[in-house]
């Protein structure tokens, strides 16, 4: 439990999701087709707990009712979102493929439970919510116009791969909005750097999908790197310290005794912020001249 003892750096990444193909969104209930329940989806906010009406009154909430394909009945309110769950599950597998399978490394940053053994997560994702301010004031100031300006429908006819007749379409809810969620890594080291920009690489070459319905094109996504945030104490086991220089220190943030930081925080330069594959900015050059750990 060393690294919950004491903390030698941190690492926060405000990280933007970028569909490159529609996300569908999952409705206020649990009703699903039978072939999509292993899939994960992109979430519905429920705040009905909180929601009022002109006369101060809790608004009815009614369960969706799906019927062949179509929504017939729905009251919905909240804000669309991904989980962080669903997230942290994707850059899980993400990290054990960049590292060769290697189990032992991918939990001890995801944590794992096995038997009467655990380990805490060096890693925490939050929900990724949309970018846009306005468009999540609206969820809550008027919903219905949300919801048509962030979703669409989209309906498709599977095939019966036996009798190769078609069966009742199926009607997609989705949006091609941007999102924004955000990453914490304790103890960061220089493996878990370069995964992380393994995590971007894979997302450029169109390689990661979120939501359901993958395999009928859906949620095909990239990542962006909105900022990156590197929280340095005064520590001797620090592998990420040799990169300071492509870092302005906020002298807000950080903390000093006299002349001497006790902590610095520390964001990356605008002009490394850009992942390019095929002319990786200086930072990139030099997180991986060593060799990947």
């Amino acid at each position: 439990m060393k690294e919950f003892l004491k903390l030698d750096n941190k690492l926060v990444i405000k990280l933007k999701i970028i569909p490159l193909s529609p996300l569908t969104i999952k409705y206020s209930s649990n009703d699903r087709n039978d072939e999509e329940k292993d899939d994960t989806y992109v979430a519905v906010i429920t705040t009905e707990k909180n929601m009022r009406n002109e006369k101060n009154e809790k608004n009815p909430w009614k369960k969706l009712t799906i019927e062949k394909g179509s929504v017939k009945d729905e009251v919905r309110v909240g804000e669309i979102y991904i989980a962080g769950s669903t997230l942290k599950g994707l850059f899980r597998d993400r990290f054990l493929t960049s590292s060769k399978n290697n189990n032992e490394y991918v939990n001890n940053l995801f944590g794992f439970v096995e038997g009467d053994k655990a380990k805490k997560s060096r890693l925490f994702v939050q929900d990724a919510f949309l970018s846009d301010e306005k468009l999540r004031e609206l969820f809550y100031a008027n919903p219905k116009e949300a919801l048509k300006q962030v979703t669409s429908l989209r309906a498709i006819t599977p095939v019966d791969h036996f009798s190769s007749k078609a069966k009742v379409p199926l009607q997609y809810e989705y949006t091609m909005e941007n999102f924004v969620t955000e990453l914490t890594i304790n103890n960061a080291n220089l493996k878990d750097l370069q995964a992380f920009y393994f995590l971007i690489r894979d997302s450029l070459n169109n390689e990661i999908r979120i939501g359901n319905s993958k395999t009928r094109g859906f949620g095909l996504v990239k990542f962006e790197i909105e900022n990156l945030k590197y929280e340095q104490f005064k520590s001797q086991n620090d592998e990420l310290e040799i990169f300071e220089e492509y870092f302005n220190i906020n002298d807000k943030e950080s903390k000093k005794l006299g002349d001497k930081y006790i902590n610095k925080s520390l964001h990356l330069k605008d002009d490394f912020k850009k992942v390019d594959l095929e002319n990786p900015n200086k930072f990139i050059v030099a997180l991986f001249e060593m060799g990947v750990n």
